[in-house]
């Protein structure tokens, strides 16, 4: 009995080694036309329309075999709209078309004509493929919009940005996007990032206080019995920006990514309160004074939703690392930002640091860790036969 006890925890063991050392299996470099069609239909911005009665968006794909020596391959995305409450007449349907160059890589959609309304569809679901597709080379979702609604992205080109578009002309709209191809973003004043953080970061690894401004987001962060608080807004509704820019603070805060990584694999979107080892999470709590203030609106039509992250880094360190405590900072006089509420973003510049890990999307069975499975398997059977065999001779 010993000696199976002994294989099965030397199994487990193995097992667990292999786990470490085998790298998870993320979204294929280039995805396939099935992958964007799969993620173009339960992206936020689909679900979204498709709560509306009257209306239907749904993406699919599909194969021209007219000419035996030439197959076509297409995305299709189909608008089905209902302009009457009488069921009895047919719905509206448009069709949206992408033909797919598999030797370039290339998507590329073409409308021409006079109907304003199919020319806006194709437009915004233009806009929304693109956002999916560059999901696959490591953009969060809704990302790309800020720099598909800007006027610089017209400068763009195939060959140089893996991006075209043409909307000149109110009766033509022209795209063509390069699946295989980082598409770099715009610095649009999205969301905050470590460059913006160099004059606050004495306050943010410290006791100090720390107020920020970006665009549509807003942070403070001041410690409390030896627990940081930092509350952090969005005008309107949470985005991907939110959640970047938490990250981002913590990235500051640490100093290292092991407690960003933590944080964003028991936390990856603002969501609803959570609780995790060293981290309480609240989002839109009662506000205190400190917050009123932080999150008073500045816009009629819209107000802040916020979040408020209560973080002991003695216990998260201590999770990633049982021998690892936060180091005292030397008591100092906590400097007060130079240009608090304040965003130092700037628009225009073309930037992507989107080369390292794609999302956690389109995942694919891992067979080589299968095959490990399978042999350990076997083995461990084996191995409690033939001890068993031993025992009855």
């Amino acid at each position: 009995m010993k000696k199976c006890v002994r294989l099965i925890l030397n199994f487990i063991l193995i097992m667990v080694i292999v786990m470490g050392l085998c790298p998870k299996v993320y979204a294929k470099e280039v995805p396939t036309l099935t992958d964007i069609v799969g993620l173009f239909n339960v992206c936020k911005s689909i679900k979204k329309d498709n709560q509306v009665p009257e209306l239907n968006v749904v993406a699919s794909t599909y194969e021209d075999n007219t000419d035996a020596n030439n197959k076509k391959n297409y995305i299709r995305i189909r608008v089905s709209k209902r302009v009457s409450d009488d069921t009895s007449i047919p719905l509206q349907v448009t069709n949206l078309d992408y033909l797919y160059d598999s030797v370039a890589k290339v998507l590329t959609g073409e409308y021409v004509g006079g109907d304003t309304e199919v020319r806006e569809y194709w437009i915004k679901y233009s806009k929304i493929l693109i956002d999916c597709i560059e999901q696959f080379h490591g953009y969060a979702e809704g990302e790309f919009f800020d720099t598909l609604n800007t006027t610089q992205v017209a400068n763009y080109t195939l060959a140089d940005q893996g991006l075209r578009i043409e909307t000149n002309s109110p009766s033509r709209f022209y795209t063509q996007i390069n699946i295989a191809k980082v598409i770099p973003t715009l610095d649009v004043n999205t969301y905050v990032k470590e460059e913006d953080l160099k004059d606050l970061s004495n306050n943010i690894t410290g006791d100090g206080i720390a107020k920020f401004k970006k665009g549509n987001i807003v942070f403070y962060k001041y410690t409390v019995n030896d627990k940081d608080i930092l509350t952090i807004g969005e005008l309107g509704d949470f985005t991907y920006k939110i959640d970047k820019s938490i990250l981002t603070v913590l990235k500051v805060m640490f100093g290292k990514d092991e407690p960003v990584n933590y944080f964003k694999t028991n936390y990856p979107s603002v969501d609803s309160d959570k609780n995790f080892a060293g981290v309480t999470v609240e989002v839109n709590p009662i506000k205190t004074d400190v917050e009123q203030h932080v999150f008073s609106d500045d816009q009629s039509d819209q107000s802040y939703k916020f979040v408020r992250i209560t973080i002991d880094r003695n216990a998260v360190l201590e999770t990633l690392n049982p021998k690892e405590t936060v180091k005292q900072p030397e008591v100092t006089t906590p400097v007060e930002p130079t240009n608090p509420g304040t965003g130092t973003g700037t628009t225009g510049s073309t930037t992507s640091d989107n080369s390292g890990k794609l999302p956690k999307t389109g995942k694919e069975v891992n067979w080589g860790v299968m095959a490990l499975y399978s042999v350990f398997g076997v083995a461990l059977i084996g191995a409690i036969l033939i001890s068993l065999n031993k025992k009855k001779a």
